[in-house]
């Protein structure tokens, strides 16, 4: 009979390691949280800024997405192909946002992430400054392992 691994149920992991569990006779898993940060940029001019001031926190990776929102999809009017004068049909070049994601190792990471991020927006509960949300990872795979950063992100 193949024996099973049970992990425990806590939702927020990314490091593991054995220890054992004398009243279920298997080895038992402590884990350590991992956080998604989504964030989206209302401002696109300053996404370069954003993302400077991310790597200055010690958030080193991010996946980028052009993105736009149902409100700013509505107000825009459109306007027939025959008279956009080259703005790519109906489209505006600048009716989009960019959408953040970064996959984090703890909540200090996150608190740093929302410091930067304002660093260069302003104050997130002011309008057209964006939405940044952050939640715990219950499995994170597929990312390779990074040097701790210095204190001095800290």
């Amino acid at each position: 009979m193949a024996s099973t691994a049970v992990v425990d149920a806590n939702p927020t992991a990314r490091y593991t390691r054995r220890t054992p569990n004398k009243q279920a006779g298997y080895p038992r898993e402590e884990r350590k949280a991992m956080y998604m940060i989504f964030y989206v940029l209302n401002d696109p001019q300053k996404l370069d800024a954003v993302l400077d001031a991310w790597d200055a926190a010690g958030i080193s990776g991010a996946t980028i997405v052009e993105s736009t929102g149902r409100q700013r999809r509505r107000a825009k009017a459109h306007i027939p192909m025959r008279f956009s004068f080259g703005f790519g049909g109906s489209e505006c070049v600048d009716c989009y946002h960019y959408t953040l994601f970064a996959i984090v190792e703890d909540e200090g990471l996150v608190q740093r992430c929302i410091e930067a991020t304002e660093s260069v927006v302003g104050n997130l509960s002011r309008p057209d400054t964006g939405i940044l949300a952050a939640w715990p990872l219950a499995t994170v795979k597929g990312i390779p392992k990074q040097p701790r950063h210095s204190e001095e992100h800290r």
